[in-house]
């Protein structure tokens, strides 16, 4: 059995069959557990509180399929190749005040309000940017981890993945794919199908060139989701009403304005404080990268023996 299977049973937690009809949709007792797990593991690392958000660790973890190694993993990526490398912190993330809406407002010409794809999964559109500016990488790594945690903020897409869309339809600007590519790789995108949008056939064998390369590293049954598409034929896939509003989609909302909107909306667990800290770890004071301290020897077996 694994450890946050094992934990479930543990606590006498017992996942359903199925959904209620009757009582609006929630989250599984293992799916609990396991974002339970996760903080303390990650606090017992020295992650300061202020960068263990609910939020964040809930859609890390669904993304992650509830494997709390992965998990992590995935977690102290993020924490370290994003928030630190681009000296941001998760307040910067979140900050809504009117300077930070200004200085957020020209990246939002890189990343789309769509709908849903016809399974149910929220779509996460991604341009070249046309006339956007990048060169700010900070406020572009801030602009796309929020809309990255919008796409998730509904509990089918996180237990389901999303469908992407590479729109190259317009221009696009060389940071901006640098800096894509960054956080896609530190970011836990799970996607069910990719839609190439807008490519020629000389930009084709480019891009099959580099998924080429890319199947090296990525699996394969991701690499097999990759389709090139005209926008006829993805309106046809995905539904028209699907489309974002730069192709006529019913959605006529900014995508700021959607990216707010859906963060506000987000399925939170409402977690309880950790009631103490987890027994027998001690953490040095060596300079880790910012985030992390190192934890001693026997970290991880503690964790795995704390009262979630």
């Amino acid at each position: 059995m694994s450890y946050v299977g094992r934990v479930c049973a543990e606590v006498g937690a017992v996942v359903t069959n199925g959904p209620d009809p009757e009582k609006p949709e929630t989250y599984t007792p293992e799916e609990v557990v396991a974002v339970k797990a996760v903080r303390r593991a990650l606090a017992a690392w020295g992650v300061p509180k202020a960068s263990l958000g609910e939020l964040e660790l809930i859609v890390f973890t669904l993304n992650s399929k509830c494997q709390v190694e992965e998990t992590l993993r995935r977690y102290r990526a993020y924490l370290n190749n994003l928030l630190d490398a681009f000296e941001i912190t998760a307040d910067d993330i979140w900050r809504d005040d009117a300077e930070a809406r200004r200085q957020l407002q020209s990246q939002w010409n890189f990343l789309h309000s769509a709908g849903i794809d016809q399974e149910g999964r929220q779509i996460m559109w991604l341009s070249g940017g046309g006339n956007g500016d990048a060169a700010d990488q900070a406020c572009h790594i801030r602009a796309c981890c929020r809309y990255f945690f919008a796409v998730h903020a509904d509990l089918h897409t996180l237990r389901n993945g999303v469908t992407l869309v590479i729109d190259a339809t317009d221009k696009t600007l060389g940071m901006a794919r640098k800096l894509q590519e960054i956080w896609q790789q530190n970011l836990p995108l799970r996607p069910q199908n990719i839609y190439i949008l807008g490519t020629n056939p000389v930009a084709r064998l480019l891009v099959n060139a580099i998924t080429t390369i890319a199947s090296i590293f990525l699996k394969k049954k991701v690499i097999s989701r990759i389709r090139h598409v005209d926008l006829t034929t993805l309106a046809s896939l995905l539904g028209p009403t699907a489309m974002p509003p730069k192709h006529s989609g019913s959605t006529s909302t900014a995508v700021d304005e959607w990216v707010r909107e859906r963060i506000a909306n987000f399925p939170m667990m409402n977690l309880p404080e950790p009631s103490h800290s987890v027994p027998g770890v001690k953490l040095d004071n060596q300079s880790k990268p910012k985030t992390f301290r190192a934890a001693a020897p026997g970290a991880d077996q503690a964790i795995r023996s704390a009262d979630l």
